[in-house]
């Protein structure tokens, strides 16, 4: 199943940085976080320009920002 659980309730994204047309960089709830790190236990799989990609013991997650 390629659905994920949806985390944007509970983690906060204030901000991006971005090199190129890549997002490097993200804050949720105050940390600055990139490709590979860990949130709570969870790691970063994909930046994207909307969403932040996580995984966990096979368990797929996303939270959501930039929504209009």
């Amino acid at each position: 199943s390629t659905a994920r659980i949806d985390l944007s309730d509970k983690y906060k994204v204030t901000g991006t940085s971005k090199v190129g047309n890549v997002n490097q960089f993200v804050v949720i709830n105050g940390q600055i976080l990139t490709m590979g790190d860990a949130l709570d236990g969870m790691t970063i799989t994909q930046i994207e320009p909307d969403s932040v990609l996580l995984e966990k013991e096979g368990l797929k997650y996303k939270i959501n920002y930039n929504q209009q």
